[in-house]
């Protein structure tokens, strides 16, 4: 039934050994009940963009036993029926239990809509991260639509490497009183690490490409001297797909400069970067085993939180006492909350948790 959606992207006649594209499965391949992996697909107007991001990425040598990992092609932007098709798409991929990477070649907002509003299906609180320059409330916007859309399972939100310039204050108070957790650009490229416990736990993950620096993307259609760059880039990628929670990692805004091929490498290099980073999973959370090392701080006379720090994977997580009457809830977290609170200072998370399991 999808594959009527699709149209395969034609591969180069020959493909250096142990590379990518002589590995990668397509469209054909998959069948019922296939084994768990990933699942790429571009959407647009036009295959041109997509042909030469597949031309990159079909050159490059996986370092791990990657998962099994399969090219849908190319998703045709249509008036009739297209984000009905897509969304129907996406969660059949989701009840077989693969990840899905979509590479959006427009602007075209309805399908990142199209892509959460997927997400419903699994019916169970959703995370959801945004890495972009700009925080868009106006309604109408994306994440407005995402916000007010129901049934409503979203249940936190994370922006990262948002501007203080590109905003009015009013966004940014707005999504601050919202209890979005919120990362600035500076705070990002002063230690990319501090951005790896936003992106641990998210469900879905957009990177928006005028995120990046014009330098090292030059379809940046917002022209910023000013941004994530392309290594940045991959290493959040690398991080969305070490996250052992994520269903869908999308790529927005994903238009090349068929003039040069800089664009179209760097996507390339970003879809590598998931998946290599999916191959580094270790199963890793305080609720999955135990091999973690505890600690214990008394920040305030009434607070008491105690921080794991993970033996496979030196990540971090803590906890809330008496938050749930259940099994106890774990935060992601980095080495520098820990710190903090050993000398008597909540993480900047630790109220917005609390709101959010209060409400």
């Amino acid at each position: 039934m999808i594959d009527s959606f699709f149209s395969t992207i034609p591969k180069l006649d020959r493909y250096p050994k142990l590379s990518l594209g002589n590995q990668i499965l397509d469209i054909h391949d998959f069948k019922e009940n296939p084994e768990e992996g990933v699942v790429i697909f571009s959407v647009g107007h036009e295959v041109k963009d997509a042909k030469m991001v597949r031309d990159f990425l079909y050159c490059l040598f996986p370092q791990n036993i990657w998962p099994k990992t399969y090219d849908f092609g190319f998703f045709q932007v249509k008036q009739f029926n297209s984000m009905k098709n897509l969304q129907e798409t996406i969660e059949e991929l989701y009840a077989c239990n693969m990840v899905v990477l979509v590479i959006n070649h427009t602007d075209f907002e309805e399908v990142n809509h199209t892509i959460y509003q997927s997400c419903e299906q699994l019916k169970q609180d959703i995370s959801l991260t945004q890495i972009s320059p700009k925080i868009e409330l106006e309604e109408n916007s994306f994440l407005h639509k995402v916000c007010t859309h129901e049934p409503n399972y979203l249940f936190n939100v994370r922006l990262l490497g948002f501007q203080n310039y590109l905003n009015p204050r009013t966004n940014i108070s707005t999504a601050e009183s919202m209890n979005f957790q919120l990362m600035r650009l500076g705070i990002l490229k002063e230690d990319i690490q501090q951005a790896e416990p936003f992106i641990r736990e998210s469900q879905i993950v957009f990177m928006d490409c005028n995120a990046i620096e014009t330098a090292s993307f030059q379809q940046n259609s917002m022209h910023l001297p000013n941004g994530i760059n392309g290594y940045e880039m991959c290493q959040l990628a690398w991080f969305s797909g070490m996250n052992d929670m994520i269903r869908c990692y999308a790529l927005m805004n994903a238009r090349g400069n068929s003039n040069s091929p800089q664009d179209h490498r760097l996507l390339a290099q970003n879809i590598w970067h998931f998946i290599e980073g999916m191959s580094n999973r270790k199963s890793d959370h305080p609720n999955w085993h135990e091999n973690f090392m505890v600690y214990t701080c008394q920040v305030e006379p009434e607070v008491v939180l105690s921080f794991y720090k993970s033996k496979r994977t030196d990540r971090w997580w803590y906890n809330i006492p008496n938050l749930s009457a259940g099994k106890p809830i774990f935060f992601p977290c980095s080495y520098t909350d820990y710190h903090d609170a050993s000398h008597g200072n909540l993480p900047k998370s630790y109220f917005g948790h609390l709101e959010r399991y209060d409400s």
